[in-house]
């Protein structure tokens, strides 16, 4: 089995539904990440007395794929248009992944267990991520109703398919969290400060949104809102989010840059309470534990924040420490390009996990589904 490393990432700013990217089709702002890699690709071979000129695409050889996550686009192969808008050579093949909010991440995992067992004797280089444009999605029509329809139902049953805020509220009443606690949560994520160097601009933004101070005053006004409080929620997004993945690790420009993929995990769980999904993961951890010799007490987490009380719970349900749970900030504030998240999340590892340390990029998914990464900076070549 081949080892895989994460040599680059890249992403554009994540801004909420009908804000400054809703003109911006996904298609168009994957291109922006992916020609970012490209670039800094080229940039490593280039430091390796290989001379690719800025404006060639990356052909055939260089590049085997590339696998996105999307979940709204509506059919076809939205990974396709990925791949050509951003000047990919037309012999690579695209995948599309559609696990809804584990996208991104899952498109990832498939990467990286491509890479794994490939046979072939030379590197290999994947490009894999999400793009979402929520703004943009199209609205879907039931043949038999008529009704057009924005959220797919993610079980054949209707009256076992709640909705994501009706199973948060659900959650939310389960568990009977402290107000305290949950204000506490959203306030650390909302001030939180980090890396974001993988961010590239796109359309002239080149830092996600500022978000707002959350006063106990604001919070109080907002608790308001029906049926879900939106400082405890994340907002749908749109954005963009990419990662190269290799089994040549040199590629990258130093080997302090490089995160090598440890293990990934997909699993399934009651749809009923998707926010909990993420506790079917407990035993892959702690088989991860021993395997790689690390205390998940010490590990760097990368979780998604689509509701303060899904985090809240997984922290419980999974045993984690909850200082290092996003401590550079998770997407509450900054928002849920569905199927892009779960990228973001590995791009924010890039970022900010130092030499040495172990993440877990892990997301839970409308359905019941879940998937984890586990990464491991380099602190010396491999």
């Amino acid at each position: 089995m081949n080892r895989v490393y994460i040599v680059a990432a890249r992403r554009t700013a994540i801004r909420p539904k009908n804000g400054d990217l809703k003109t911006t089709p996904f298609y168009d702002l994957a291109s922006f990440a992916i020609r970012a890699l490209m670039h800094d690709l080229s940039s490593s071979t280039c430091s390796r007395g290989i001379d690719v000129p800025d404006d060639q695409p990356v052909g055939p050889l260089d590049i085997h794929s590339l696998i996105a996550g999307n979940a709204l686009g509506a059919g076809g192969n939205p990974a396709r248009l990925m791949a050509l808008a951003a000047g990919l050579s037309q012999q690579i093949p695209a995948l599309t992944v559609d696990t809804q909010c584990c996208s991104g991440l899952d498109a990832i995992g498939l990467a990286y267990e491509r890479l794994r067992a490939s046979s072939s004797t030379g590197p290999t280089t994947i490009f894999a991520g999400g793009s979402e444009s929520v703004s943009l999605a199209p609205l879907r029509r039931d043949r038999h109703s008529g009704q057009t329809y924005e959220e797919a139902p993610f079980t054949p049953w209707p009256d076992r398919d709640p909705t994501m805020i009706e199973a948060a509220l659900n959650l939310s009443n389960a568990r009977d969290f402290r107000h305290e606690v949950i204000h506490d949560w959203a306030g650390r994520s909302f001030r939180a400060e980090a890396s974001r160097r993988s961010i590239v601009a796109c359309i002239g933004l080149a830092s996600d949104r500022e978000p707002r101070l959350l006063t106990p005053k604001l919070l109080r006004r907002l608790a308001g809102f029906k049926p879900f409080n939106p400082a405890l929620m994340a907002p749908l997004a749109d954005g963009a989010a990419f990662v190269a993945l290799t089994t040549d690790p040199p590629l990258a420009h130093s080997e302090s840059s490089v995160l090598e993929i440890l293990d990934y995990r997909q699993a399934g769980a009651d749809p009923q309470i998707p926010g909990l999904s993420c506790a079917v993961l407990a035993d892959w951890l702690s088989a991860c534990e021993t395997d790689f010799q690390f205390h998940r007490q010490q590990m760097v987490v990368s979780l998604m924040e689509s509701f303060v009380v899904q985090v809240l719970a997984n922290i419980q349900d999974l045993d984690l420490n909850p200082d290092l749970v996003n401590p550079w900030g998770g997407l509450l504030s900054r928002g849920h390009p569905i199927g892009a998240s779960g990228a973001v999340l590995v791009c924010d590892l890039f970022d900010n996990l130092l030499p040495g340390q172990i993440g877990l990029a892990i997301i839970p998914a409308a359905g019941g589904l879940a998937s984890g990464l586990l990464v491991r900076r380099l602190s010396e070549s491999p």
